[in-house]
């Protein structure tokens, strides 16, 4: 966890996810279900920006038409996908 001074003079916290995730175990804020199905919405939403990126997929063209395309896809699919775009799992 650090302090960033932004270009406007403010100062925001930067923390990583597993960081986050610690802090809300230690504040009571999740259990581990609830840190583990974080972490599976935090690899969709990565997923689902890169397929927003990809100039070879002008049929999705926002993050919710992607996060939707991605949640309907079978466990095979989604790994073929995170493989295509490389998404790592753990950062």
């Amino acid at each position: 966890m650090k302090l960033v001074k932004t270009a406007s003079g403010k100062t925001n916290i930067k923390m990583s996810q597993k960081e986050w995730q610690s802090l809300g175990k230690k504040a009571g804020w999740m259990n581990k279900s609830a840190a583990g199905l974080l972490l599976i919405e935090s690899i969709i939403m990565r997923l689902a920006q890169r397929l927003v990126d990809d100039e070879n997929r002008p049929d999705i063209n926002d993050i919710d038409t992607a996060s939707s395309f991605v949640r309907t896809q079978t466990p095979a699919k989604f790994e073929e996908y995170l493989k295509q775009y490389n998404v790592q799992l753990f950062e």
